[in-house]
C-alpha cells in the first residue's frame, strides 16, 4: 500500500518537549567554561595593568608581555626588568597556567563525554527498537515530520523517528525512539526495524529521495505500508510506478 500527501505548510509553534537530564549537564558545563574564560580575560587585564605600572610600558606592550607570560611561550624583546615586575610575573604565571589547564580539561571532557553519551544512548535505543513489532517509522523530523508526529502521538502506536541532525534526535529522546542517521541508507532503515514495522512515513524534503526510499523500503519489507510526502504530482506518479516495479521485482525473485 502506498499513500501520498501534498506538501503542507506547517506552523513553527511545534511542541514544547520536557527538558532532559543531559541538557542540565550541558548547561552546567557551558556556565563553568564561560566562567573560566571570563577569569582568564580578567587575569589578562590584571596582567596588563600590572606590567603597565611595574615596568612603565605602553598598554600594548603591557598586554603583549602579560599574554606571553601567561602562555609561557618564552620571552623575546620584552622581559620584566624591575624587581616588582618579576615578582608580579611569579604570581601571574602559576595562576594563568592553572586556569588555562583547567579550561582545556573541561572542554576536552565535555566533547568526549558528549560523544560517549551519544554512542551509549544509541546502543540502548537499538536494543529497544530491535524488540519492536508493527511499529511506525517516520523518516525526517522537519516541519512536516513534526506535524505527523504530533498526530500519531495521540495513538497507541510505537514510533521510531529517523533524523539526520543529532540535536533534533537529542530533543526527541525520552519521548520517542529516535535514531540519528541518513534515512536513505539501508543500514539506518534496518536499525529502525524496517523489516518488522507495519508503516513507514517518508517526509524528506526532496521528492526524488522519497521516490528512491519507496523502492528501498519495499525491497527490505514488501508488506510494509508506505506513506510518502510529495510536493509535485509528477513525483506522486513516480512513487506509484516505483511501487509497482518493486512488486514485480519481488515476484520475479
Amino acid at each position: 500500500m502506498l499513500e501520498t500527501f501534498p506538501f503542507v505548510e506547517c506552523n513553527k509553534k511545534g511542541r514544547t518537549y520536557r527538558k532532559k537530564q543531559g541538557g542540565t549537564y550541558k548547561n552546567g558545563q557551558k556556565k563553568k567554561v564561560g566562567l573560566i574564560i571570563l577569569l582568564i580575560l580578567f587575569i589578562v587585564i590584571i596582567g596588563t595593568i600590572g606590567y603597565r605600572f611595574t615596568e612603565g610600558l605602553s598598554i600594548f606592550d603591557a598586554l603583549w608581555l602579560a599574554v606571553v607570560s601567561m602562555l609561557t611561550i618564552g620571552y623575546g624583546d620584552l622581559t620584566p626588568e624591575t624587581t616588582e615586575g618579576k615578582i608580579f610575573t611569579l604570581i601571574l604565571i602559576p595562576i594563568a597556567i592553572a586556569l588555562t589547564t583547567y579550561l582545556l580539561t573541561q572542554l576536552a571532557g565535555t566533547i568526549i563525554k558528549e560523544k560517549f553519551s551519544n554512542e551509549v544512548r544509541k546502543k540502548i535505543i537499538m536494543k529497544k527498537v530491535n524488540k519492536l513489532k508493527n511499529h511506525i517509522i517516520i523518516c525526517g523530523y522537519g516541519e512536516v515530520g513534526k506535524k505527523v508526529v504530533e498526530q500519531l502521538r495521540k495513538t497507541d502506536h510505537q514510533l521510531v523517528i529517523i533524523e539526520e541532525k543529532q540535536e533534533l534526535v537529542n530533543e526527541l529522546e525520552g519521548d520517542f525512539y529516535a535514531i540519528a542517521g541518513d534515512a536513505t541508507e539501508e543500514v539506518t532503515l534496518l536499525q529502525a526495524g524496517v523489516k518488522e514495522a507495519s508503516v513507514i512515513i517518508i517526509t524528506l524534503p526532496s521528492d526524488s529521495d522519497n521516490v528512491f526510499m519507496t523502492l528501498t523500503v519495499k525491497g527490505l519489507n514488501p508488506s510494509i505500508n508506505v506513506i510518502t510526502r510529495s510536493k509535485k504530482g509528477v513525483y506522486r506518479r513516480k512513487s506509484f510506478i516505483a511501487l509497482e516495479q518493486t512488486k514485480l521485482l519481488i515476484q520475479m525473485t
